[in-house]
């Protein structure tokens, strides 16, 4: 700041010294302002210039820290040390190779699972296609096994058929005691009974053909009566069968004596 004290003391003193008599008067009015003028001139114009200056290095500054606010917004590692940007790098590849290992075994166990599925299906729609074929092939093996335990049945059924058809022929012949043989035939029965056999008689007067336990050739009688051909005439020997069951029931056929239609000569002689 510029001493306008110290001024004008300097310039009072100077009129002293230089005429060396009395005080000079004192200078017009203004007059000390036009001495000190060019002073004050070049001291506002380095002020101003100085103030520019200043100025305009607040603004380069503002805009670089502004360009540089702007860099790190945008890429804010840069902030971070070197050695940790090559880590976080390395960090970030490390990632980048686990998402694309994930991805690519997300692929695969899709497809996996897609052959699973697909393979799933195929065994079920053959397992469909095959049930009824396994729903049969069972069927025959039940009705094979039962098959082989009525076969079973009847081999050892039979001995106590035999042992009472024989006791029944004694009987009826009268050739051992009656009373004896009647109450064994009576024991024998029961135990058939037991074991779900019971003795039969096929019905006479019906068709041989169409009987139902009836043994294979039959003893025939001669009849001139068409109307009677493969009529049952009597029953020979009863049959034995099971109570209870289906499929073959009989353990022994009944034995029957069947009618058979023979033309007589005279019958003979009337058709020619």
């Amino acid at each position: 700041m510029f001493n306008w004290t110290a001024a004008l003391a300097d310039g009072a003193n100077s009129t002293v010294v230089k005429s060396g008599a009395a005080p000079a008067p004192p200078p017009p009015a203004g007059a000390w302002m036009e001495s000190i003028h060019p002073t004050s001139d070049r001291a506002l114009v380095f002020a101003v210039i100085a103030l520019s200056i200043a100025t305009l290095v607040s603004v380069a500054t503002a805009f670089y820290l502004y360009r540089w606010r702007r860099i790190i917004l945008a890429k804010p590692y840069l902030l971070s040390p070197e050695h940790l940007a090559a880590q976080v790098l390395a960090l970030e590849d490390r990632v980048a190779e686990t998402a694309r290992a994930h991805a690519s075994d997300t692929a695969r166990l899709e497809a996996a699972s897609h052959e699973a599925q697909s393979a799933l299906e195929r065994m079920v729609q053959t397992h469909m296609a095959l049930q009824p074929k396994l729903d049969e092939k069972d069927r025959e093996i039940q009705k094979l096994r039962n098959g082989l335990e009525a076969s079973l049945f009847k081999r050892f059924v039979r001995r106590f058929v035999r042992a009472d058809l024989s006791l029944t022929e004694r009987i009826k012949s009268g050739s051992a005691g009656t009373d004896s043989l009647q109450a064994v035939s009576a024991l024998l029965e029961d135990a058939l009974a037991e074991s779900g056999v019971e003795r039969f008689l096929p019905p006479t007067g019906i068709d041989y053909r169409h009987a139902e336990g009836v043994a294979d050739n039959p003893e025939l009688i001669p009849t001139a009566d068409e109307t009677k051909a493969f009529i049952i005439a009597e029953v020979r020997r009863p049959g034995y069968r099971f109570m209870e069951g289906a499929g073959d029931r009989i353990v022994i056929p009944a034995e029957v004596t069947v009618y058979e239609f023979k033309q007589t000569a005279t019958q003979e002689a009337g058709e020619q």
